[in-house]
């Protein structure tokens, strides 16, 4: 055996374990540890091997005391220390592997790689400090310039994320500044990566002349991974300083080498007007290597026009930046009523130059779209109309003149842009809406053919004309209230969306219309075809979110909540090995970006409203079902109603509403105080539905099986009583402010964001409903804890808030329960408001069932004490107190009227085939003949497959309805005093 290597018997012995855990075999991992430590029982990466399975498996308390078993013998081994780190991070306590690395240091002081560990541990817990610490003991130990940068950075995140501005620029910057150019002036700086540190620093300190000379000095050629980046950031620097001279000439001298850069061109204009206004003019004895700065209007007006004719002389594909720029210097001159404007021409010359250049693109609405705006309204028309001559489209012999070729297609696109956005729809009636979308159609159908040959991933070049029919009807929608136009814009999407699988536009909109008429079932289907991954579940997956349970499917509520908070967990997981990495390789300007990134994640709106949204609806689906008390599942859930964990100052609104396209007047688009009321309304309802899970929590915590005077640490716990009477208070306080606040009920744009649910949720009283509940059970509360002697206004406060939660209840069933299809002077309604007022009264059983069971609990043992003294007193025994009686009765009452709402709710399952489909019917005949592209259907297949995913969505909503009420009246027949 000579020559054999030496082979470790532990790693050996653990190598299969190890195998199992990443194939996800969990029950053998955990049985070959058994085997491994019958052999060798001290091994103690085993066990904490057989704890990650364990943890996996979802056994976290058994796994959690066998690693902290582990964790008290102080392990130093490396396999041992790396499986309790994988241990940790999966379990999401990161402060724990500081612990043992901290031990492992103490016990092994020369061990760079435990060193190095502990400072990576305390980079996840985001502890500067000790980060600081840790570097610089590590350099001290093992002096490489790594680890001293680490120090640094450490210095200038504590810096950034300090509270205290003074203490940050005053003393801790000024430290980290000395750490650098120590080991500048000793000609230590070896890295890229470390010069790139020094300039963040000076740039902090706003030391911008040394940042300036360092760029220019032999540390500056050390930076070689960007093109152009000295160059640029000497430029920033100067505009930082405000040397507006040398900004402009330094950005003259980037837009001659990068035409296309338009930030330059913003960049440009800024310090040149800068220099205008502050009437600078060059000194006798300045010398300018590259000519004077621009610092007059005739200057900057030539200098755009040279690019542009440098550009129009070449050869190659034209570039869009000079042309967009002598449009904005023309807007800032109009902006300015400066008389030099005429120099440059006319804006209407300009954008029909623009568009004679680059109208068969894309981008062409998107970049004039910002100049349009400036256009005189007495020239729209003559704009527009010299277009449309440009597209040679006119009718011939009455009959539709067709796009030649794609890029004529996109041309004629470009203009159905331009020529809505300044407001040329709005002018035309509903039938000139209607006939135009159908030509529109026509032109479509005929624009296939353009893409024949494309990949299904591939949009169509025709795809926009089908987006513009459908706007054009939804304005008549929204114009003459008319349902049936509604109807009419599905099955023209759904054509869309089977032709062209890859176009997003029309899944958002569908959704967003399916969603209006109350049926998410395709959503579902349409959101996941789309393929939102990573960042996009934070900015765009309100799409789904938001209607998944108002909408009654609460058999997906579960799966679209988990999906969306697996993002968010993972993503705090992921960015902190970003930061690590950041740090292993020197990538120090990515870690504040990494960390802000993290930050606004982790402070999401989003993020906060579906992790509320989820524990109530577990509580509404869960609670008292399949053995599973209510008292248990709270304290599962770990729950701390006293402490409201929202910070709600930090709350950040990530979500996108740019991506439902809309080319709509800029009065008519979704504003900037639309978005901002937006998440006023967001908020008000995240408040509302935080107060509700808090005020249940602490409900439930009264409890005499749950609510002790002790806790585990040994301390004496709040009043949970006196908890749930402030909260009832604050819920009070909060539902009077949201009736006041005009924002509540304000509507929104389609393509912008959808309204909260705080507007019906008032309006069905359903407020008021569950307050009077969470009063009387306060109340009963009191009575619980304070005996029922002399209680008699209490008992008569509890019977009256008894009695108004069912009045108020029967209120709202019979302003909300009607009949979902109706028909009048013979056409057929879908009363699509039905389903989400059936939802949340719903709901709001389901809080008051909670509620009752809870009642029901804390006056049983007042009940059973009163009957105890009876049993001794022989004779004139205690009359039962009234409020026994009450609640017997509203137990009663409830019971009743859930049946009630769940012959209700059987309503909603709809028979859609009674409904007459020729009546919805957009197209001719001619046109109801043709046969989409790519999917095999024609337009009536298309409109009765859209009838059939309503009906299915509805008959879906009912039955998740019909099954929660079941459950709640079942759970009431139980409760007895």
């Amino acid at each position: 055996m000579a020559g054999r290597g030496h082979v470790d018997v532990n790693e050996r012995r653990l190598r299969p374990i190890y195998d199992n855990l990443d194939n996800g075999n969990n029950k053998v991992a955990i049985q070959l540890v058994d085997k491994v430590l019958k052999k060798q029982k001290d091994l103690h990466c085993a066990k904490v091997l057989k704890a990650l399975a364990l943890f996996r498996m979802g056994k976290s308390n058994e796994s959690f005391t066998l690693i902290q078993e582990v964790a008290s013998l102080e392990p130093s081994d490396d396999p041992t220390l790396q499986a309790m780190s994988i241990c940790y991070r999966e379990m999401q306590k990161p402060e724990l592997i500081t612990k043992i690395y901290e031990s492992a240091v103490r016990k092994q002081p020369s061990n760079e790689e435990y060193h190095s560990h502990l400072f990576m541990a305390y980079v996840r817990m985001g502890d500067y400090k000790k980060q600081h610490q840790a570097a610089m003991t590590l350099y001290k130990q093992f002096p490489k310039n790594p680890y001293y940068f680490w120090a640094v950075m450490s210095k200038v995140m504590e810096a950034m994320f300090s509270s205290d501005d003074t203490l940050s620029k005053k003393i801790i910057l000024p430290l980290t500044l000395k750490m650098v150019e120590k080991l500048a002036k000793e000609d230590k700086l070896e890295a890229e990566a470390e010069v790139q540190l020094y300039l963040m620093v000076l740039d902090l300190m706003d030391k911008h002349e040394e940042a300036i000379t360092l760029l220019q000095g032999e540390l500056g050629e050390k930076i070689v991974s960007e093109w152009n980046y000295h160059k640029y950031r000497i430029a920033c620097l100067y505009a930082k300083m405000e040397k507006w001279a040398e900004a402009n000439a330094a950005y003259r001298k980037l837009l001659r080498e990068q035409p296309d850069q338009w930030s330059f061109y913003l960049s440009y204009f800024k310090s040149a007007f800068e220099l205008i206004d502050s009437g600078w003019t060059p000194q006798e004895d300045q010398i300018f290597v590259d000519g004077p700065p621009d610092y007059t209007v005739d200057s900057i007006i030539h200098f755009v026009e040279d690019v542009i004719q440098l550009e129009s002389a070449k050869d190659s594909r034209p570039q869009r930046g000079p042309y967009l720029a002598r449009m904005e210097l023309f807007k800032r001159l109009k902006e300015r009523k400066n008389k030099d404007i005429e120099k440059l021409g006319s804006l209407t010359a300009m954008l029909l130059h623009y568009f004679d250049v680059f109208g068969d693109k894309y981008c062409c609405f998107g970049d004039l779209s910002t100049f349009l705006a400036d256009l005189d309204k007495e020239t729209i028309q003559s704009f527009l109309d010299s277009l449309w001559k440009r597209l040679e489209l006119d009718p011939v012999d009455g009959k539709i003149t067709f796009a030649e070729n794609e890029k004529h297609l996109q041309r004629h696109v470009s203009f159905l842009q331009i020529s809505r956005f300044l407001g040329k729809h709005e002018s035309l009636s509903s039938d000139e809406k209607i006939s135009l979308s159908k030509e529109l159609l026509k032109r479509y159908h005929d624009g296939l053919k353009f893409g024949a040959d494309l990949l299904s991933t591939d949009l169509l070049p025709s795809d926009m004309y089908c987006l513009f029919a459908a706007h054009l009807l939804l304005d008549v929608w929204k114009q003459a209230g008319d349902d049936g136009m509604l109807w009419r814009v599905i099955p023209i999407l759904e054509k869309g969306r089977s032709n062209s699988p890859a176009n997003h536009h029309f899944k958002l909109l569908l959704i967003r219309l399916y969603c209006i008429v109350g049926a998410f079932g395709p959503c579902l289907q349409l959101y996941e075809e789309m393929e939102i991954k990573h960042v996009q579940r934070d900015t765009i997956g309100y799409i789904v979110t938001r209607h998944c349970a108002p909408l009654g499917h609460f058999h997906l509520v579960s799966g679209v909540y988990n999906d969306t908070l697996k993002f968010f967990t993972v993503n705090h997981k992921d960015t902190t090995e970003y930061i690590i990495s950041a740090y292993k390789y020197g990538s120090f300007p990515k870690i504040p970006e990494f960390v802000k990134f993290r930050q606004k994640l982790n402070n999401s709106l989003h993020y906060t409203t579906i992790t509320v949204e989820k524990m109530i609806s577990e509580l509404l689906l869960e609670a008292n079902a399949n053995n599973l008390k209510f008292e248990d599942l709270i304290r599962y859930m770990e729950i701390n109603p006293e402490k409201d964990e929202i910070v709600w100052d930090e709350l950040s609104d990530n979500r996108d509403f740019t991506l439902l396209v809309s080319y709509d007047s800029e009065e008519k688009q979704c504003s900037e105080e639309d978005k901002k009321d937006s998440t006023e309304q967001e908020k008000g309802w995240l408040k509302l539905q935080s107060l509700v899970l808090r005020i249940l929590t602490a409900a439930g915590l009264l409890l005499p099986t749950v609510n002790t005077n002790i806790n585990k640490n040994g301390t004496e716990t709040p009043d949970m009583g006196e908890i749930l009477k402030t909260l009832v208070n604050e819920f009070e306080t909060h539902l009077e402010q949201l009736e006041k606040n005009p924002v509540t009920h304000k509507k929104f744009p389609l393509q912008g964001p959808p309204e909260s649910r705080t507007s019906d949720f008032l309006n069905g009283n359903h407020g008021n409903i569950i307050l009077n509940m969470m009063k009387a059970t306060s109340d009963i509360q009191h009575l619980h804890a304070n005996g029922i002697d002399n209680s008699g206004e209490v008992q008569e406060r509890i019977k009256n808030y008894l009695q108004q939660t069912l009045r108020l209840l029967e209120d709202t069933l019979s302003k909300n329960r009607q009949s979902l299809v109706t028909e009048k002077d013979g056409q057929k309604k879908l009363h699509y408001s039905v389903l989400p007022n059936m939802v949340l009264l719903t709901e709001s059983i389901g809080y008051i069932t909670l509620l009752s069971g809870v009642c029901c609990k804390l006056l049983k043992p007042i009940k059973s004490i009163i009957n105890k003294r009876n049993r001794k007193k022989k004779e004139a025994p205690q009359a039962m107190p009234a409020i026994f009686e009450t609640y017997k009765k509203f137990l009663d009452s409830i019971q009743q009227f859930a049946d009630t709402v769940h012959i209700a709710v059987l309503d909603l399952d709809p028979v859609f085939v009674s409904m007459d489909l020729s009546q919805l019917s957009l197209v001719d005949k001619e046109t109801a003949k043709c046969v989409t592209n790519r999917a095999n259907m024609s337009d009536r297949e298309l409109e009765s497959s859209m009838w059939k995913k309503i009906e299915e969505s509805y008959k879906q909503s009912s039955q998740n309805l019909s099954g929660i009420l079941k459950q709640k009246m079942e759970y009431l027949a139980t409760l007895k005093l």
